[in-house]
């Protein structure tokens, strides 16, 4: 079995993907161009991917706009982004963070970042604000909901904590009664 020859003319290596060899192919991995010898700076590569003509939160109009991340989205709904911090190793992590950093500066450390627009690929510095994560927590969109799935209300009688999540207590004494009455079936 012959191998590919890398198609970047003069290269002459062996094809690893693309049609291009492991330096070439790295190479556009990195800037998107495999011809290019230095990495894009990260500025660069970020802001483009953003639309700052997003929709402006309908329980928060005061904040203006949402910057929409464009870029890669993780499976959660948030921005992908990947950058070196000067004199540390290459960082991934959410795109607002790196937008955050840019232009307010550092997260504090012990906080994270709260989307107060709840739009989780938005970028705007405007839009995120540094709490604890028990106060992200607490803001989150399923904490302000005020009944479960089946309609009962979430009041401080009808619910119960169970591994950081709340549970309806009348949802799960209709279960209670389900499971006893299949029990009582041969």
């Amino acid at each position: 079995m012959t191998k590919s020859i890398c198609s970047i003319p003069g290269c002459g290596g062996f094809v690893r993907g693309r049609g291009w060899c492991t330096k070439h192919y790295t190479r556009w991995q990195r800037t998107g161009d495999p011809l290019a010898l230095r990495p894009i700076p990260a500025a660069e590569r970020f802001w483009p991917k953003v639309n700052k003509e997003g929709p402006i939160p309908s329980h928060a109009p005061e904040l203006g706009a949402c910057w929409l991340w464009t870029g890669p989205i993780h499976r959660l709904g948030y921005g992908r982004f990947s950058w070196r911090r000067p004199g540390l190793v290459a960082q991934q992590g959410g795109s607002h963070q790196w937008a955050y950093e840019q232009i307010v500066g550092a997260v504090p450390p012990g906080l994270e970042l709260d989307h107060l627009c709840r739009v989780r690929n938005c970028v705007n510095p405007a839009h995120l604000e540094p709490v604890t994560r028990k106060v992200n927590m607490s803001r989150a969109t399923n904490a302000l909901k005020e009944t479960c799935p089946a309609g009962h209300p979430y009041t401080p009688e009808n619910t119960y904590m169970q591994s950081g999540s709340r549970h309806c207590r009348a949802c799960n004494n209709e279960a209670g009664k389900r499971y006893r009455e299949r029990q009582k079936t041969p």
